[in-house]
């Protein structure tokens, strides 16, 4: 099985207010996205595993949407501490591209290989837990 995992983008509106984020991680991004995209032919699939955006705003998840929804392989996407986890899952409900993706509290089957969405977000906190 050949996958690309992709973790921690943390896009957000606004780079320049946000000390831990660089100026260009739209464009680091993008390129990022650009590169699986040359290289989707060889993936069974792309697995997104939190820190979509550092801000949880709209635009954020909107700006990640139009990078990586037009794959010809499943991409598979957990929300992390920064994705809300409150915006992430209203931007969800807004979205057929993430109710799609998002794996949360499930589990696919690849190939011959299972992958678990285990998301760890308690609201408002940066630590995490798993639930029952």
């Amino acid at each position: 099985m050949r996958f690309a995992h992709i973790s921690d983008l943390h896009l957000c509106r606004d780079p320049a207010q946000v000390a831990a984020v660089r100026d260009d991680t739209f464009e680091m991004v993008q390129a990022i996205a650009q590169d699986v995209h040359d290289i989707q032919e060889i993936l069974d699939c792309v697995i997104v595993s939190g820190d979509l955006t550092d801000d949880a705003e709209e635009d954020s998840f909107a700006q990640f949407e139009a990078m990586f929804s037009g794959l010809d392989v499943p991409i598979f996407i957990i929300p992390g501490n920064h994705d809300g986890p409150a915006a992430y899952h209203g931007h969800k409900s807004r979205s057929g591209f993430f109710e799609r993706a998002d794996i949360t509290g499930r589990v696919v089957k690849v190939g011959g290989v299972r992958v678990l969405g285990l998301d760890t977000c308690v609201e408002a906190h940066t630590t995490g837990a798993l639930g029952p």
